[in-house]
């Protein structure tokens, strides 16, 4: 800072002292040179705020439309009584293996794939058909519940009543019969 103010001071003495007409127009002139030229000069404020380069965060960590979205789980939750196909379809695609760093994520749907499997097995079967759901994962979830259930029986009813193959129906219901300890 203090080198910025001697050079404009060095500046001014030269084009001031140096200058030989020193006429009242030519000096009018010359401090309205001295004015920008001590503007341009002027360190700027530096601001210290680290910058984070959140398009590169995102790129990252970014999941295909869709896919993990908590907001379509909370609207299935909220909705619970009153699912249609399509909201099912929706809460369904949701699940991917984009989605097994999020713990949020993870938790929060599982609760709620049991809520919408005790209510609407037959949808869900129909909805597992489908090339775009993730059927692995989702079968997956239910052989592996967060959450301790009240009501394995009906759970284990629904698996069986599910369109898949039997193999698959079995799996399924051993895995969450060993993970809820059920005898």
């Amino acid at each position: 800072m203090k080198k910025t103010i001697t050079i404009i001071m060095i500046s001014w003495v030269m084009m001031f002292g140096c200058n030989p007409s020193n006429k009242k127009d030519s000096s009018n002139e010359s401090i309205a040179k001295m004015d920008s030229a001590i503007t341009e000069v002027k360190p700027k404020k530096v601001d210290k705020t680290p910058v984070v380069e959140t398009d590169i965060v995102n790129k990252s960590t970014k999941t295909p439309e869709g896919r993990c979205d908590i907001s379509v789980i909370l609207q299935t939750s909220e909705s619970i009584e009153n699912l249609t196909n399509e909201d099912i379809y929706k809460f369904l695609f949701t699940f991917s293996e984009d989605c097994k760093n999020n713990i949020e994520f993870g938790e929060f749907s599982n609760e709620v794939l049991f809520e919408v499997l005790l209510r609407y097995p037959l949808e869900i079967s129909n909805n597992l058909k489908k090339d775009s759901i993730y059927q692995d994962i989702i079968l997956n979830e239910i052989a592996n519940p967060i959450m301790e259930m009240q009501s394995a029986d009906e759970i284990i009813n629904n698996v069986n009543s599910l369109e898949i193959p039997e193999q698959t129906k079995q799996d399924v219901i051993s895995s969450y019969k060993i993970s809820i300890g059920y005898k």
